[in-house]
C-alpha cells in the first residue's frame, strides 16, 4: 500500500517567496554592477593593485565590528525594515559615486568612503535576508530550493553551508547565528581580495592566483580530516522540528 503526500505548491502561488526572490535578484545584480564600477574607478585613479585590495580589507572591517550588534538586531528588530534600510545605503552611495563622477570630483578617498558604507549596508543586509528565507514559504522543500537559489551564483559548497546553517538553526537564534556566519564567510571574501591584491602588488597576478587556489584545496583537504561529520552529512532536517519531536 503506497502512502500518498500532497502535491507541492505552485512556485507561482508562493507570492512572498517570488517577491523576495526577485528583490534579491534585482538587489544582487545592483551590488555586483556597483563592485565592478568601483573597482574599475580605483584602479583607473590609482593603477595600483595594491589600493584595488584594499577595497577588500575596507569591506571586511564592518563585518568583525559589527558581527554582534547584527545578530541581535535580526532577532530582535523588523528583518524587512532592516533589510530595507540596508538596501537604502546602497543606493545612498550609488547616488553619490553617480555625482561625483559627473561633476568630475570622484577620488580615492571618496571611492574607499562610500565602500566601506556600502560594507557596512551589506554586513546588516545579508545575515538578516537570509534569516528571512524560512519565514516566506510554509513548504519546506521550497524554502530549501530557495537557499539554494540565493547562492546558486556561488560555488556549490557555499550552498550547501548556507542551507546547513538556516535548516539547523532555530529561528529565534538565526539572525545571532547567520550574523557570525556572515562574518567568516564575508571575512574570507574581503580579506581575500586584500590578500590578492598584495599577492598581486608583490607577486604577480599568476602567482597570487596559485596561491589562492593552492590555499583553497588545503583548508577543504583539512576540514574533511577534522570534522568528517560534516562531510558524510547526506540530507537536512529542520531544527524546529527536531525541538517539537522531542
Amino acid at each position: 500500500m503506497f502512502t500518498s503526500f500532497p502535491e507541492p505548491p505552485s512556485l507561482v502561488r508562493q507570492r512572498p517567496f517570488v517577491l523576495f526572490w526577485l528583490a534579491r535578484l534585482a538587489s544582487t545584480m545592483g551590488y555586483q554592477m556597483l563592485a565592478v564600477t568601483i573597482g574599475w574607478q580605483v584602479y583607473e585613479l590609482t593603477n595600483s593593485a595594491f589600493d584595488l585590495g584594499l577595497v577588500g580589507l575596507i569591506q571586511f572591517v564592518p563585518a568583525v565590528v559589527l558581527t554582534l550588534l547584527i545578530g541581535h538586531a535580526a532577532d530582535h528588530y523588523d528583518r524587512r525594515l532592516i533589510v530595507r534600510t540596508a538596501q537604502g545605503v546602497h543606493a545612498l552611495a550609488a547616488l553619490m559615486i553617480t555625482v561625483a563622477l559627473l561633476a568630475g570630483a570622484l577620488t580615492r578617498d571618496l571611492l574607499f568612503g562610500a565602500v566601506f558604507l556600502i560594507a557596512c549596508a551589506r554586513a546588516f543586509e545579508l545575515p538578516t535576508a537570509h534569516s528571512l528565507v524560512p519565514a516566506l514559504s510554509t513548504w519546506f522543500p521550497l524554502t530549501l530550493l530557495t537557499l539554494a537559489a540565493l547562492g546558486a551564483s556561488d560555488a556549490v559548497s557555499v550552498v550547501i553551508r548556507f542551507s546547513l546553517v538556516q535548516i539547523e538553526t532555530p529561528d529565534d537564534k538565526r539572525g545571532r547565528v547567520s550574523a557570525i556566519n556572515y562574518l567568516f564567510v564575508g571575512s574570507s571574501n574581503t580579506l581575500g581580495e586584500f590578500r590578492a591584491g598584495v599577492n598581486a602588488a608583490s607577486f604577480g597576478a599568476v602567482a597570487s592566483a596559485l596561491i589562492g587556489g593552492i590555499g583553497s584545496l588545503l583548508i577543504a583537504g583539512i576540514w574533511m580530516l577534522l570534522f568528517p561529520d560534516l562531510r558524510r552529512i547526506d540530507r537536512f532536517e529542520p531544527a524546529d522540528k527536531r525541538l517539537t519531536e522531542t
